[in-house]
């Protein structure tokens, strides 16, 4: 009994202090995080020119109301590339009828994957070719665009002097406990991202976010592309892996207001939908890092 009475009051002392430092990190990490609503930049007399690129594969439920928030944006310079990753549902006819009714929108069907690549990053790789903006913007085809963001967004570069620009929406639930889940993935992401930290050049973070991820191009063209990333399942965390060690400078901020999309509509398929890349984005391919979180969370429950 004195033995496993040590035994319970050394695990309890054990965990405490890891619970401690867990919670520690995550409140320096979210302080320091800024809400992209409460910037105010002023905006430049001219305007760059910007492509928004948008790989879309099965989308056909989401697609059409999300590039309506595009097609209103008032920004002045602006094409919008919509790639139509060999889909099988109707998101491939969805995409022509909208691009034959405005001239901003190229449209691009990729019919076969090339050897060694994933479908998403070979569609990202097709936009950004047929690209011509000084500005690329990565985003997905379910992400609404509030109005004005696309201006904002250009302006706080200009302003900060970054070269990239990652936005985190804060998804809209379902339900109470997807919506706690979702957040808890929210903050486990920004904690193993360190993305706080993403701008500091002494800093080994990087951060990328598949729903807004603003890369000036000539910052692109200094990296080795989306040939390095061709396997890559974290493709956007990815991206901004590629421009920290190009020298690039990015920022990170939390956009509550002015990005808008239901991430997943039920538990089940925010499991199914994370299980490609949880292990890469939590862990940067470490069995060490998988293996203590493993046991945290086995100690934990």
């Amino acid at each position: 009994m004195i033995i496993s009475a040590w035994v319970v009051t050394a695990y309890c002392i054990i965990f405490c202090v890891f619970w401690y430092i867990a919670n520690y990190k995550a409140i320096r990490v979210i302080s320091a995080v800024n809400f992209f609503e409460n910037t105010n930049p002023d905006f430049p007399e001219i305007w760059p020119s910007l492509s928004v690129i948008i790989a879309a594969c099965n989308e056909a439920e989401t697609i059409k109301p999300a590039i309506s928030t595009l097609l209103n944006q008032d920004y002045p310079n602006l094409e919008i590339i919509m790639v139509n990753d060999r889909s099988t549902d109707n998101t491939g006819q969805i995409i022509k009828d909208i691009s034959k009714n405005d001239s901003r929108i190229k449209d691009i069907h990729i019919q076969y994957l090339p050897s060694g690549w994933l479908g998403k990053v070979n569609a990202l790789d097709a936009g950004t070719k047929a690209a011509r903006g000084e500005w690329l913007l990565y985003t997905d085809a379910d992400v609404h665009f509030k109005q004005g963001i696309l201006r904002k967004a250009i302006a706080f570069t200009n302003a900060e002097k970054c070269d990239h620009l990652a936005l985190m929406p804060v998804p809209h639930s379902s339900s109470f406990l997807l919506e706690v889940i979702t957040k808890t993935f929210g903050i486990m992401f920004l904690l193993m991202t360190e993305s706080a930290n993403a701008g500091n050049p002494g800093s080994k973070a990087c951060v990328g976010i598949g729903a807004f991820n603003l890369v000036r191009r000539s910052s692109l063209e200094k990296t080795n592309g989306f040939s390095w990333l061709r396997m890559e399942v974290a493709d956007d965390v990815g991206l901004g892996l590629m421009l920290k060690q190009s020298k690039a400078k990015s920022c990170f901020e939390i956009a509550r207001e002015d990005l808008n999309l239901t991430w997943y509509s039920s538990i089940s398929k925010m499991f199914t939908g994370l299980e490609k890349n949880l292990y890469g984005v939590l862990t940067g391919y470490s069995y060490i890092n998988m293996a203590f979180y493993c046991i945290f969370a086995w100690a934990f429950i």
